[in-house]
C-alpha cells in the first residue's frame, strides 16, 4: 500500500489538486492497485487514456432512465483504472455504479473523487460507496472546493490527511 492511507484535499480549480490527484492514481496502479475515479467535467478523461483506461460515461435522461456508456477508445483496457463520468447526469444516477464491484473485488485499491460536492449532486449514495470501499479495506482521496464540502467524510475516512491547496508553506 502507499505512504498515506486517506486524503481529504481542499482547494479551488487551478490550484494543482487535478494534478495531485492523477499523481496518486498513478502510484496507486504502480503499486498494482486498481483506481476508481468519480469526476465532473471530463478533467480525467485524457489522463485515462494516456493510461490505459476506461472511461464510463453515466447519462441520465429526464425522464430517469439511467444508461451507462463504455467509451471505445479503450476496448483492451489495460489498467485497472476506470473513471466514471457524471457531466451527462442531468438527474441524480440512483443506481449501482456499472463495474467497481468487480474492479475491485481482487483488490480493495484506490477511490479517487474530484469535487466531492458536484458527484454528491449527481450521485447520492457517494458516502455508502466510500464507507463500503474502506470497509473492504481500500484507500480514498477526495477533493473538495471547500472544507465543509468534504466535512461529510471526515468522520467515515478517518484517519485521514487533510491538504489544502494551494500548499501553506
Amino acid at each position: 500500500m502507499s505512504e498515506v492511507s486517506n486524503l481529504l484535499i481542499v482547494g479551488e480549480a487551478g490550484t494543482g489538486i487535478r494534478a495531485h490527484l492523477r499523481g496518486k492514481a498513478v502510484n496507486a496502479l504502480a503499486g498494482r492497485e486498481p483506481v476508481l475515479m468519480l469526476d465532473c467535467g471530463r478533467n480525467h478523461e485524457h489522463f485515462c487514456k494516456l493510461m490505459g483506461g476506461s472511461v464510463v460515461t453515466l447519462l441520465t435522461t429526464p425522464g430517469g432512465e439511467e444508461t451507462p456508456i463504455l467509451s471505445t477508445f479503450n476496448a483492451q483496457n489495460t489498467t485497472p483504472l476506470q473513471v466514471f463520468e457524471f457531466e451527462r447526469a442531468s438527474r441524480p444516477w440512483t443506481g449501482l455504479l456499472p463495474a467497481p464491484e468487480v474492479s475491485f473485488q481482487r483488490a480493495p485499491g484506490l477511490l479517487v473523487v474530484d469535487d466531492v460536492a458536484e458527484i454528491r449532486s449527481r450521485y447520492p449514495a457517494l458516502e455508502q460507496l466510500v464507507r463500503e470501499h474502506l470497509a473492504a479495506g481500500g484507500r480514498c482521496c477526495l477533493a473538495g472546493r471547500t472544507e465543509s464540502a468534504l466535512q461529510p467524510f471526515v468522520g467515515i475516512c478517518a484517519p485521514a490527511k487533510l491538504v489544502r491547496f494551494p500548499s501553506e508553506s
